[in-house]
């Protein structure tokens, strides 16, 4: 079994030690998730369960998230959750570990539209951090958005 703290712990060092060294730009952070399916037995409490799927939610799957620096693609943290688990309450604990490592303020967290959570948004503002993320193309914002991008656009024209 993986102890997680010692692993963090590692990630936390490895990055103190080569962040220094090559000034890679901080301003932007990614997280993204994906699943990783395959044909293997789950068993209860594992890490291998049957979770939301697109394609055949029957499957077993592990959901795994990747905190990166953006645009050159260093990879911070990631962590790897059981597949029944939706992966908004992983990207708060990401971001949280992200930037423990890296002091400064100011940063944009560019991520999906999880970016939007509750929980997520007033932790940013509270760390001086922005986020950035897509809004859905369903329902009243999807009918407002026909609005907004004409209205960009005119304004933008205008110079303002």
């Amino acid at each position: 079994m993986r102890k997680a703290t010692a692993w963090h712990q590692i990630e936390r060092d490895v990055h103190a030690r080569s962040m220094a060294v090559p000034a890679l730009p901080q301003d932007v952070l990614r997280g993204d998730a994906t699943t990783v399916s395959g044909d293997h037995e789950g068993t209860a409490g594992g890490l291998v369960q049957c979770g939301q799927r697109n394609d055949d939610p029957t499957r077993p799957q592990i959901t795994g998230m990747m905190g990166s620096l953006d645009p050159v693609g260093r990879p911070l943290a990631t962590e790897g959750v059981s597949g029944e688990r939706a992966d908004e309450g992983v990207s708060l604990p990401l971001i949280e570990r992200l930037q423990s490592g890296l002091h400064k303020t100011g940063r944009r967290c560019v991520g999906d539209g999880k970016r939007r959570g509750l929980d997520t948004r007033p932790y940013l503002a509270r760390h001086q951090d922005w986020y950035v993320s897509p809004w859905p193309v369903t329902g009243a914002t999807a009918e407002a958005m026909d609005a907004w991008i004409p209205a960009g656009v005119a304004q933008g024209a205008a110079g303002a």
